[in-house]
């Protein structure tokens, strides 16, 4: 399982989140690291029980050290976590090394742009304690549970508050309500008690940001992440036909593969998280923006192909060695399920696919400078630049900030969500030449890469007047510009203003 998730998620740079949620860390102990930025001087920490404990390794490893020993370090807490979680599930060494390869080639989720294995970052740990906590869920042993949840919440609040609530809904639904009313409140301390320190940062979080509006959220989730918040977006027709087909499956088979009281828990859990597309579909329909920033769609499209990847490959064991032939063929209509859906998500190419691209990066980087051009200018501009200096860069590059050390005006990547997303705005139409977006996310990649570079000496002369610009980074050659170059490679080039 650990070789599968190097094979598809180890890579010798950084994932694109760890470009922002690395700053932070960094920034606890070094207040002079991108000081002059606009992004980053309101000093909103997010994740602050990642910071912390980040923090410290920022004084003796870099970024990118830090970025990949801290990837082998979750991924390796998770899979523990998972393999844990297989036991008690019952599950064959081969079911769970299968069930898992199934479920990373579903891009470990249906809808809404989540995953688990992929970069080092606060909700990595977040899911290692809901996964330890759904183990001792499915054991009884609520005050263990409850001390997860509450660690979940602390690491990512969104994480773990939709699992908090999915488990306690599993809580209070496998027993009496007299006992458990009775049992809840040893477990609802352990609960508060962990979860306090993500509480605490969430809401001083929401008192810094202020009040939020209609717009302001709109920008957020319909321009900036439509492809977490908004489900015109990210639920295609074949999206939609996905998880209905395994929702169906996984609640055939769970109480058909497991024990009575195991089926029951992991029925009420998967459906509590489900069941908020219905509210989270309403608050898109009727504008309920401040719901909809909750991420409703967060955690459900994660759990569902995960368990039906665990279930399955147990399922269809059990049911191939029956002596029941309706058991038999029930085995064999999921056998056919399962090479169904292993062809949509291209298991076989994507394990060869996966390990040639394994090979490549790695074989590059060990035996290259720099990655690519991008890296080259960007070691260039942490050694000869000022570092209070502020770029004019390329709006989606998200690599700019970690590896050149120094502001920029700002990215299309990271912002906060409070009134200031106005400034940002206006700073990315400035840089797309005041020319209004025609798409959204990452689409509108396309017109930035198009527009930015054809900025002009004028537009750039109000840049440098109205937020303190001194260079502009460009991805194109401009001799009609009347600012002098001073460095290029064969795709960047930089002028000082």
């Amino acid at each position: 399982m650990f070789m599968l998730v190097m094979l598809f998620c180890f890579k010798p740079h950084f994932a694109e989140n760890e470009t922002v949620y690395l700053i932070n860390p960094r920034r606890l102990l070094n207040p002079r690291y991108l000081s002059h930025d606009w992004t980053w001087i309101r000093g909103a920490y997010t994740h602050l029980v990642f910071d912390l404990l980040v923090a410290p390794f920022t004084l003796i490893m870099n970024d990118l050290m830090i970025a990949m020993f801290g990837r082998i370090l979750v991924w390796a807490m998770l899979i523990s976590a998972l393999l844990s979680l297989a036991k008690t599930l019952g599950l064959k060494w081969w079911e769970a090394t299968l069930g898992f390869f199934f479920w990373l080639c579903s891009r470990q989720c249906l809808a809404a742009g989540e995953w688990i294995f992929h970069s080092f970052e606060a909700k990595c740990v977040a899911y290692f304690f809901l996964f330890r906590a759904i183990d001792h869920m499915l054991n009884d042993r609520w005050i263990k549970t409850a001390l997860n949840c509450g660690l979940a919440l602390s690491f990512h609040f969104l994480v773990g508050f939709w699992g908090s609530f999915a488990v306690l809904m599993t809580f209070l639904a496998s027993q009496t309500y007299r006992k458990s009313m009775g049992d809840l409140y040893k477990p609802l301390i352990a609960f508060l008690v962990t979860a306090f320190p993500g509480a605490f940062t969430a809401i001083l979080y929401k008192l810094k940001s202020g009040p939020v509006n209609y717009q302001e959220y709109a920008l957020t989730m319909f321009l900036q992440g439509p492809h977490h918040f908004d489900p015109s977006y990210f639920l295609t027709t074949a999206n939609c036909f996905q998880i209905l087909l395994c929702s169906a499956a996984v609640f055939w088979m769970i109480p058909k593969t497991y024990q009575p009281d195991t089926a029951k828990k992991l029925i009420v859990f998967l459906s509590t998280l489900l069941i908020f597309f219905i509210p989270g579909l309403a608050a898109y329909k009727f504008s309920v923006l401040s719901f909809l920033y909750l991420s409703p769609f967060r955690l459900g499209p994660v759990f569902l192909p995960l368990l039906f990847s665990l279930t399955v490959f147990k399922f269809l064991r059990m049911a191939l060695v029956s002596q029941q032939n309706r058991f038999k063929l029930q085995g064999v209509a999921f056998g056919l399920l399962v090479f169904f859906l292993g062809t949509q998500y291209q298991a076989p190419s994507n394990l060869l696919r996966r390990t040639a691209g394994f090979v490549f990066d790695w074989r590059n980087a060990l035996t290259e400078k720099y990655a690519d051009d991008f890296e080259e200018a960007a070691a260039w501009i942490q050694a000869n630049t000022p570092e209070d200096s502020i770029f004019i860069a390329p709006p989606w590059e998200y690599r700019f900030w970690i590896l050149t050390h120094r502001a920029q005006i700002a990215s299309f990547k990271y912002f906060f969500v409070d009134r200031s997303i106005h400034e940002w705005y206006a700073r990315m139409k400035a840089l797309n030449r005041d020319m209004p977006f025609k798409n959204r996310s990452a689409r509108i990649h396309s017109e930035f890469k198009y527009n930015y570079p054809l900025l002009t000496t004028l537009q750039l002369k109000d840049m440098k007047e109205q937020y303190g610009a001194t260079y502009y980074f460009t991805t194109t050659l401009r001799p009609d510009l009347l600012f002098p170059l001073i460095y290029k490679n064969k795709s960047f080039f930089l002028y000082h203003l």
